[in-house]
């Protein structure tokens, strides 16, 4: 018995599959919102240490990001299907951002800390974090592109 694309699309769109990837994808993003929101300078150097993004940005970056990714996965955790989709969007961007700057900064060989969970954080990104990442987009793309589950109203008071 082969495996064929039609198959594995079935299988990854069913709805135990589904909701596996919003737990998952919104339960990590909450825990790094959560240990980055009370320390944004940390955030800051963190983000300094890739070395990409100009210093009149770190600072809101770093004061916005964790509000964008804890919104985020809250609506793929408990909205409806258009915020679900809405938030797995936001989140496949920014785990394309961090993949980006991750390869950028091992391409020049760059001394940085991943910053992705707060000041306690203290990995250094490489091939891991990219298959982690990896794994997380992964999940993003399958709430955005196979979640086909309306919420269903609550049923009429007889």
């Amino acid at each position: 018995m082969s495996l064929s694309a039609k198959s594995l699309k079935a299988f990854i769109g069913r709805p135990p599959v589904i909701l596996l990837a919003r737990v998952v994808l919104a339960a990590v993003f909450i825990w790094a919102a959560i240990a980055k929101i009370p320390r944004p300078i940390e955030l800051a150097n963190a983000i300094i240490g890739y070395q990409i993004a100009p210093a009149i940005l770190i600072a809101p970056a770093a004061l916005i990001l964790p509000f964008v990714e804890l919104w985020a996965a809250l609506a793929v955790l408990f909205g409806s299907r258009r915020f679900r989709k809405a938030g797995a969007l936001i989140l496949l961007i920014l785990l394309a951002a961090f993949m980006a700057a991750v390869i950028q900064g091992l391409a020049r060989g760059l001394d940085f800390d991943c910053g992705c969970f707060g000041a306690q954080d203290q990995r250094k990104p490489g091939a891991l974090f990219l298959l982690q990442d990896g794994a997380l987009a992964l999940a993003a793309a399958i709430i955005l592109f196979l979640d086909r589950e309306r919420l269903k109203p609550p049923p009429a008071i007889p």
